[in-house]
């Protein structure tokens, strides 16, 4: 059985309180292009460009940290319930429950939204909470190689949940200056990396607009 400190479960992190309101906000703008029916720019134009820059600064970003910090407050929402002496799994359930109705609601409005397969995937990231933290963190990063070589946006959604939930048996948040040095070290990577498959992909584009 995964054991959180009780730090964890005492008190709020601001760390995480500000990551979800820098996430929430980088989540209306994701969402302009589509509600406008923007259409996609042509190869080599300007406005291709600044769509590059649109996805690595906001897209790219701030739904893989959504989905990241959905896996890091399941885990303290989780242990919480549980120093409390509360059923946890029956709480938490009921949320996904409402985020599941809210989700479907909102999906006969603007189809494609996150939330129905948040709700969804977040009943399948159940179990793992009970599973060492270093078998989730594995898990999560092959996941993530898997779901980013086929492309598909939607098969992120349950590594990124594992790997907040794993960060979350870690206790990540509670040393967050701690581990800050590595933390910049990562994000340097992963803009290269992101950048990098970004081009590889216009490039891809291109050369079929060309045929």
């Amino acid at each position: 059985m995964i054991i959180i400190e009780k730090a964890l479960t005492n008190k709020r992190m601001d760390s995480l309180d500000y990551l979800r309101g820098f996430a929430l906000i980088g989540i209306l703008l994701v969402n302009i292009l589509p509600l406008l029916s923007v259409a996609d720019p042509q190869p080599g134009s300007i406005h291709a460009a600044i769509n590059v820059i649109l996805h690595l600064g906001v897209e790219s970003r701030f739904m893989v940290i959504f989905s990241f910090l959905f896996g890091v407050g399941f885990t303290i929402f989780y242990s919480r319930a549980k120093e409390k002496g509360e059923n946890s799994l029956f709480l938490f359930i009921c949320r996904l429950l409402a985020l599941l109705i809210f989700g479907f609601i909102h999906s006969q409005f603007h189809p494609g939204e996150a939330l129905l397969p948040y709700a969804i995937v977040g009943f399948l990231l159940i179990p793992f909470y009970r599973m060492n933290k270093k078998i989730n963190l594995s898990l999560a990063l092959v996941l993530l190689a898997a779901a980013g070589a086929t492309g598909m946006k939607a098969l992120l959604i349950l590594p990124l949940f594992l790997l907040g939930l794993a960060v979350g048996q870690y206790g990540i948040f509670q040393h967050i200056s701690k581990h800050m040095p590595r933390i910049i070290v990562l994000q340097r990577v992963t803009l290269v990396l992101s950048g990098t498959e970004k081009r590889i992909r216009m490039g891809i584009a291109s050369k079929k607009h060309d045929r």
